[in-house]
C-alpha cells in the first residue's frame, strides 16, 4: 500500500478499480473487531473526500460498494458513506438520501452526527418536518455496530461525531 492513500485512491477510479479499493479498506480494517486502522496515512481524510465524491456522481458503483462492504462486514468504512450522504443531502437529492439512509439504518452502520444534522435539516427544508421528525426519534434511540474511534475521525473538514446531538435537536 502506498503511503498517498489519496493519489491511489484517485489512480484505482480512474482505473475502475472498485475491487483494489475494498481491498485498500480491507487492510486498513479487522474483520474480528471491525476497527479502524489509519497507519500512516497523513493524506487519509482526503482520499474518503475523493471517495465519497465519485460514490456520490455514480449511483451503481456506490451500491456494489457498499453491498460489498456489508457482505464482508466492513462497518468502519461508514466515513465514505455518511459522506455520500452529505453529499447527496446539500445538492437536493431527496430520493438517493433516503435510500442510502435507509441501507446504513438497514445494516446496522454509523452515520455521522453531520450526515445526520443535514439529512434532517434538508427534510425540514423542504417541508417534510412529520419525516425529519421521525427520523429523529428513531435514531435517538439508533444501536447501529459501532466501530472502534480514534483521533483520526476527527477531521477538519468533516465531522464525523456519532448519532444525535444537540444541533440536531
Amino acid at each position: 500500500i502506498c503511503r498517498k492513500s489519496n493519489e491511489f485512491i484517485k489512480a484505482m477510479i480512474f482505473y475502475s478499480k472498485l475491487d483494489v479499493i475494498i481491498d485498500f479498506f480491507i487492510e486498513l480494517s479487522t474483520q474480528k473487531d471491525n476497527s479502524y486502522f489509519f497507519c500512516e496515512f497523513s493524506d487519509f481524510e482526503d482520499a474518503l473526500f475523493v471517495l465519497s465524491d465519485y460514490f456520490s456522481k455514480n449511483i451503481d458503483k456506490l451500491s456494489f460498494f457498499f453491498n460489498k462492504a456489508v457482505s464482508m462486514n466492513i462497518y468502519a468504512m461508514f466515513p465514505i458513506f455518511s459522506l455520500v450522504l452529505h453529499n447527496f443531502t446539500k445538492t437536493g437529492r431527496f430520493e438517493e438520501s433516503k435510500t442510502l439512509m435507509g441501507s446504513m439504518i438497514d445494516n446496522k452502520m454509523e452515520i455521522s452526527t453531520c450526515a445526520i444534522n443535514n439529512y434532517i435539516d434538508f427534510l425540514c427544508k423542504n417541508n417534510q418536518i412529520e419525516n425529519a421528525q421521525q427520523i429523529f426519534e428513531f435514531l435517538s434511540t439508533y444501536q447501529p455496530i459501532l466501530v472502534s474511534h480514534c483521533e483520526s475521525y476527527k477531521f477538519s473538514k468533516y465531522i464525523l461525531g456519532i448519532g444525535i446531538n444537540i444541533v440536531t435537536y
